[in-house]
This record gives structure tokens, C-alpha cells and sequence, in this order.
């Protein structure tokens, strides 16, 4: 039987009560969802242990990072990078910005991406 695998989001915001309080909802709110919670500076080497079937939601951009694997995870949002608005990228490339991102915004995006990545 083949299992299936569960999309993930990876936390990896700083600071830490602000990591663990996004990864804590989701967790909740979403609970098919796998939810992992990291450090920002352990994010680069941590990336593609994942799989594809991945969301990243951290205060790092996606172009500062040096990524150990070849694959960009699908799904990113930087979240409020030098004070300026979160972004939400599809494969490497910037899909929308949120001025002030909340946790619906949040859940809104999950949702889609399940459907996305559950969808033929």
C-alpha cells in the first residue's frame, strides 16, 4: 500500500514566541497538515528534507538563501523582511504580496495549496 504524504509547513520565523505561535494555530487549525517548527539559521540545510509537498513561512527571503538541494520548496512566504510586506512565492517566483498578512491569510493559503497538491 502506498502511503501518502502529508504536505508539511515548516516554520522559521524569528523571534521564537512568534514561530511558535503561527506553528501552534496551524497545528490546530489545520490538523492534516505536518507542521515543523525550526530555526531560521538551520532553515538552508533542513529544506529539502521535506519533499515538494512543502510550505515555508519564515522572515528570511527565498533569494538570500543558499539552498542545499536543487529543489526550491513549492510554496514560500517571507514574512515582513526589513519591514516591508510578506510575500508568497510559487516555485521561486513572487505570486502575491500581503501587507499585513494575519493568520486567515494564512489559513486561506494552506487551504489552496492543499487543493492544489491534491488535485490531478
Amino acid at each position: 500500500m502506498e502511503t501518502i504524504e502529508k504536505p508539511v509547513v515548516v516554520v522559521a520565523n524569528s523571534p521564537r514566541v512568534y514561530r511558535e505561535a503561527i506553528s501552534g494555530a496551524i497545528y490546530r487549525l489545520r490538523p492534516k497538515l505536518e507542521v515543523v517548527c525550526i530555526e531560521p539559521e538551520n532553515l538552508p540545510n533542513r529544506c529539502c528534507d521535506f519533499g515538494k509537498k512543502i510550505l515555508v513561512i519564515s522572515n528570511l527571503p527565498l533569494e538570500s538563501l543558499s539552498l542545499k538541494c536543487t529543489d526550491i520548496p513549492t510554496f514560500w512566504i517571507t514574512l515582513y523582511y526589513n519591514g516591508k510586506s510578506s510575500i508568497l512565492y510559487l516555485n521561486g517566483k513572487v505570486q502575491s504580496y500581503y501587507e499585513d498578512i494575519t493568520l486567515d491569510d494564512f489559513l486561506d493559503i494552506l487551504d489552496n495549496i492543499v487543493y492544489q497538491l491534491e488535485s490531478p
